[in-house]
């Protein structure tokens, strides 16, 4: 029930994590560093991103509040650490704490204009198809390689509700497949457009109570009754929906679709043309895509 959580990280701190981002190829995103505030719930602020890490405890010395050391702090396994104790060698090649939260600043700038150019793009090539994202091939084709690849991982972001990007070595794999899974998504593509769905194998051991989030994203609303949950429609349940083909849907989309159960027994797909009195709507943070894409 937390909204905000504070940390302590300084910019000693923001300084050690550019550092181990270079060291593992990270791109602008991670080399922008750590925010001073985050999105979602806790929202996790930084208040003391800016302070040097000796001003922090010279400041709390002459307070007279003691603090406590990690013993981790010293101890060179840590990635972290080692990059702790590199700094004042890197100091004397010019990468200072300052210069490198300096470059963290540049590169928070061009993550600025990334994100916009990519939005941009979605306005012009992306739709919304209930709960699936339809992409036109040859403007995703068109579009640099640095737009299409924050484009498609932020559709996987969006469609699975996954936290962090994902991994480039496996986004590549996905973007260059007509037919691939990433993430617990489902692409089919051809050469007019990208299709992404949920997969059906995320989502199919999925239960929750009519009243709740499903798949962190669909509110499902219609006749209250306890003996009721929801869960995915599957291929079984697709069978009971004799007019799932005039929705214009494919299968695939459908299969992961949420629908209302009492036990095994199918009581409404409201996305399968199975209405019942139900209604089945995403929730109002993955509702626009496009405004998604500026906060992820």
């Amino acid at each position: 029930g937390i909204d905000h959580v504070a940390t302590g990280h300084t910019l000693d701190d923001q300084a050690e994590t550019l550092l181990l981002r270079l060291a593992r190829g990270s791109g602008v995103d991670g080399l922008a560093g750590m925010e001073s505030c985050t999105n979602g719930m806790p929202c996790w602020i930084r208040p003391l991103l800016g302070q040097r890490r000796r001003a922090l405890r010279d400041w709390l010395s002459r307070q007279g509040i003691a603090w406590a050391d990690d013993p981790g702090n010293e101890d060179p396994r840590f990635d972290r650490i080692r990059a702790r104790q590199m700094q004042h060698l890197l100091s004397d090649l010019g990468l200072t704490v300052d210069r490198l939260a300096t470059m963290a600043d540049h590169m928070r700038n061009a993550r600025t204009v990334l994100r916009a150019d990519t939005r941009a793009l979605a306005d012009r090539i992306v739709v919304r198809d209930g709960g699936d994202l339809i992409i036109h091939r040859p403007g995703f084709d068109a579009a640099f390689p640095s737009l299409q690849n924050r484009l498609l991982s932020a559709a996987v972001m969006w469609i699975s509700g996954a936290r962090y990007r994902p991994r480039y070595d496996a986004l590549i794999r996905f973007a260059l497949a007509e037919v691939g899974t990433l993430g617990g998504v489902l692409k089919r593509g051809d050469d007019h457009q990208i299709r992404l769905t949920r997969e059906h194998a995320a989502v199919k051991e999925q239960r929750a109570p009519t009243h709740a989030l499903w798949d962190g994203r669909w509110h499902l609303a219609g006749p209250h009754d306890p003996a009721l949950h929801i869960a995915a429609l599957g291929g079984i349940g697709l069978r009971h929906c004799p007019g799932w083909r005039a929705t214009v849907l494919p299968r695939d989309t459908l299969v992961a679709s949420p629908a209302i159960w009492r036990d095994d027994t199918l009581i409404a797909a409201p996305l399968a043309g199975l209405a019942n009195g139900w209604t089945a709507n995403l929730s109002e943070h993955r509702d626009d895509f496009a405004e998604f894409l500026l906060s992820h």
